[in-house]
Order: structure tokens, then sequence, then C-alpha cells
């Protein structure tokens, strides 16, 4: 979440950031006259909730040093702040370039930035465990007598009619890559054999008839619309692919806060969701095992699909201590979960940091910023 770092002197570093993580306890304040617990390569100088972080380099740490001796986290969550900020010197770097600034901000020769395809996927959640779901209608506003996503026709003509290099190109501006997997390439378990869906509306209406609704119905998706990158564009742009096939589609969006909650529990009938793990295995067990508190399966499966032989390949999984042979299970687990559209991958985010002149930064898919990791640069 965009930082920004801002500059003390020329051997310090300023990052921007919309939120900040810290273990410098929970009070509303804090500074060097009280304890904290580190012994890394910077000490805690201050902490002020909501507003910055201030670091000094640990000269005791026992590793390599720091380029910065000083280095501020501000947190602004404002994308035009941020940007302002970078532009007119207030800070060295910012975190999460807003997608319509980043070909600006490459061609300024002030600045540089870093790409990183991240480990944060974007998919669709959809209601598979109620007989009607409470969002999906025919298109008077009638109840359907049944819920249309428990026929895996359905799910696949949903996704057969996103087009993902759509979003890609125009509503992430080339900041994203068209998914497949629940995990980004690279990661522990990411099934290089699973395809992106192409785009085939034809094809979509031709499942939907076949599935019982030739003329559609209608639908509301819910989304988030302050946590992921362009989160209510992507939902809106869905929605309007979706109307396309004869699935006449309206978008609800709220803040996380809000949103969570009702998601979880399962409320919507299709939700948006980004998940961003190092082990596909798990990704599987969180969103696409049968919810079981006691196995911990479940957590995030907003839909409530249930494979029990999904179930059963993750128990197994689990119990395999050498490591190819359980990313190879991973990948086994992957590809059966997904055969039948229990969720609709949409992409994996492309994480940037754009920073000036003298400063980089090595991208990182887990998206964290680390104060540590910015170097001189020539």
């Amino acid at each position: 979440m965009p930082h920004v770092l801002v500059p003390y002197d020329l051997n310090s570093i300023f990052v921007v950031s919309k939120k900040a993580t810290t273990s410098a306890g929970t009070s509303a304040d804090f500074d060097s006259g009280r304890s904290a617990i580190g012994t890394g390569p910077f000490r805690l100088v201050s902490f002020k909730r909501g507003d910055r972080v201030e670091l000094a380099r640990n000269d005791a740490w026992w590793g390599p040093k720091p380029a910065a001796d000083k280095v501020v986290f501000r947190m602004v969550s404002n994308d035009a702040a941020r940007i302002a900020a970078l532009l007119s010197g207030d800070v060295d770097a910012i975190e999460n370039v807003p997608t319509a600034d980043v070909a600006r901000i490459a061609a300024d020769a002030r600045f540089s930035i870093e790409r990183q395809t991240s480990w944060r996927t974007l998919f669709w959640h959809m209601d598979q465990y109620r007989d009607t779901t409470p969002y999906a209608t025919d298109r008077a506003g009638k109840p359907l007598a049944k819920n249309p996503f428990r026929d895996a026709r359905v799910r696949l003509a949903i996704s057969k009619a996103i087009n993902r290099d759509a979003i890609v190109s125009r509503v992430m501006e080339g900041l994203a890559v068209p998914a497949s997997n629940l995990v980004s390439p690279g990661i522990f378990g990411y099934d290089a054999d699973l395809k992106v869906e192409a785009y085939d509306p034809a094809g979509a209406k031709k499942l939907l008839a076949e599935a019982g609704y030739p003329d559609g119905f209608s639908l509301t998706l819910h989304a988030p619309n302050n946590r992921y990158v362009n989160d209510a564009r992507i939902a809106e742009t869905v929605a309007a692919l979706l109307s396309r096939i004869g699935i006449a589609t309206k978008v609800e969006t709220q803040p996380w806060a809000s949103y969570l909650p009702h998601a979880r529990a399962g409320e919507y009938t299709m939700s948006l969701v980004g998940w961003g793990s190092s082990l596909g295995d798990n990704t599987i067990k969180n969103h696409l095992g049968t919810v079981d508190e006691k196995k911990g399966y479940g957590a995030w499966n907003f839909g409530r699909s249930s494979n029990p032989e999904v179930d059963r390949q993750l128990d197994r999984d689990f119990t395999l201590f050498d490591d190819r042979a359980r990313e190879a299970a991973a990948r086994t687990v992957a590809a059966l979960a997904l055969k039948d559209n229990a969720v609709i991958p949409l992409h994996h985010e492309v994480v940037t940091w754009a920073m000036r002149k003298g400063w980089s930064y090595p991208g990182r898919v887990d998206q964290f910023t680390f104060a540590w990791q910015f170097t001189r640069s020539p």
C-alpha cells in the first residue's frame, strides 16, 4: 500500500504509502524514548499513527549497512497527492503508482520506475451453496427458480464473457497480467498448463442457452472500491461485458472495511477478491477448500464451493515434506479445483515504485517496501 519517502538530506530517503504496517505498538504516537524491540538495519525513531514512521540507520547492525542514514515513511492515501509530492521533490519515492500516471512518470528524466508482477491475483467468487441466490433474478426482477451459479455451464459462460486482455490494456493500462491460476507465475504451485480463458462471447451465449437461460438473467456484482488497483472500474467493466451476453448486470461497491464482512459471510452472489500468497496449495485451501473451521479449510471461500476430491488431495498434499513432490501435488490440486470454474481468475497485478534519480529499489513480488533495500544508483 503506497508509501512516500521524504528527503532530510543527501543521505536520507522519504517514502510515501497509503497505509503503513509497523510493530511500534498500538498507541497513537511513539518516540524513541519508549521501548521498541528490534535488531534490524534500522531503529525506530518515531511513529505517528496515520501520518508517518521515522527510522534511523542502526550502525550496530551486523549485516550490510543501508544506503540511507534516515528514512521517513509518510502515509498519503490520495493518489493525486502522492504523485504531486513526487513531482515537486517533496518525496524521493512512492509505491503503487496510479496506472494513469505511469507513462508520464516513466517519460520524465528526473525519475525511474520499477515494475514487478506481484503475487496478488484478482478473481470472482460465485454463490454455489444456495438453491436460490439473492442477487440474481429474471429480466423482470423476479427471483429465479434456481441458483444459476450452481451450473458449471453458467460459470464457464461468465468466464468466456470476460475480456481479460481488454481489462489489462484499458482498465489497468498494462499493469496486470491475465490470469488462469490463483497464484502468479513463479509462485510455488503455479500450473503453467492452465490456460487463460479466451474471450468468446458467442460461446458464452451458447452455454447460457444450454443451461436454460437463452434470454439471460439479471445480476448484481459486489466489489470493494478502495482495496485493489482500479477495483471499482474492474467491476464496472466486467458488468458491461456480462451485459453483452444477456446478463443484465449492475454493480454495487463499498469500502473494504464494509465490504469484507458481507462477502466473507457469503451474502453476495458474485464478489471480487484479491489474494497474495507464496503457496499455491494454501491459496486453494483458503478459497476452494470446503468450509471446515476445524481443518482451517475455506476461510475465504465466499461462494461456499465444495469438491470432496479437492479436499482429499489437499489433505494428502499437506503431509508431503519433499518440496518437489508437494509442488507437483499443488499443481494437481489447482488444476482440479479450477476445472469447473469454482472461481473465475481475472489478472495478476503488476506493482510499481517510482523514485527520483539517484535511488533504486528492487521490485518485490510480495509488494512490500523495505527501507533497507533502497540503494544508491548512478
